[in-house]
């Protein structure tokens, strides 16, 4: 969740200074990179908190 905020924030900042970068492809390839950065740091963090749990599960 604090991934998906903080990536939800640089996209916030990276839009107001959308005029600063050199065009606009440059963003949407930005967009592009950081979504994807974020569905596998959801995907990490959820196997590092669904393998714990199994083991616990498996091994009482």
């Amino acid at each position: 969740l604090g991934v998906g905020v903080s990536s939800l924030l640089i996209i916030v900042m990276m839009y107001r200074k959308r005029k600063y970068l050199k065009n606009d492809f440059y963003f949407r390839y930005l967009l592009i990179r950081l979504s994807s950065f974020n569905a596998v740091a959801v995907v990490g963090f959820s196997v590092i908190t669904f393998i714990p749990t199994l083991f616990f599960i498996f091994h009482r």
